[in-house]
């Protein structure tokens, strides 16, 4: 009986695995990832301009706040500076309304 030879099989790699299909997945992501970047760029700048406008306008907010502040402040002390014993008198009154609040509880 004659033997049979059959065809001899290649150290082929897998298909799907290989220096090449590393290469091409690579690519492939840096492709998506260039696109993702790239796409990105005007959200993130958009973003960075409505951070900016927003600080400009809490820096605002908080100097006016100050202002009022130290205007507030200064009523309160020239107030004081010229009715004291008003103010003595309404400190008394105040205290006397809390401590009844604090004994009816």
């Amino acid at each position: 009986m004659p033997e049979t030879t059959y065809p001899k099989t290649t150290t082929a790699e897998p298909v799907g695995s290989g220096p090449n299909f590393v290469d091409r997945l690579a690519k492939g992501a840096h492709q998506a990832v260039d696109q993702a970047a790239a796409s990105a760029k005007p959200a993130l700048e958009k973003l960075q301009e409505s951070g900016a406008a927003a600080r400009e306008v809490l820096a605002e907010k908080a100097e006016a706040a100050a202002s009022i502040s130290d205007d507030l402040i200064d009523s309160v002390r020239n107030y004081v500076r010229e009715r004291p014993l008003t103010v003595v008198a309404g400190a008394v009154a105040l205290g006397i309304i809390l401590a009844g609040f604090s004994r009816s509880r």
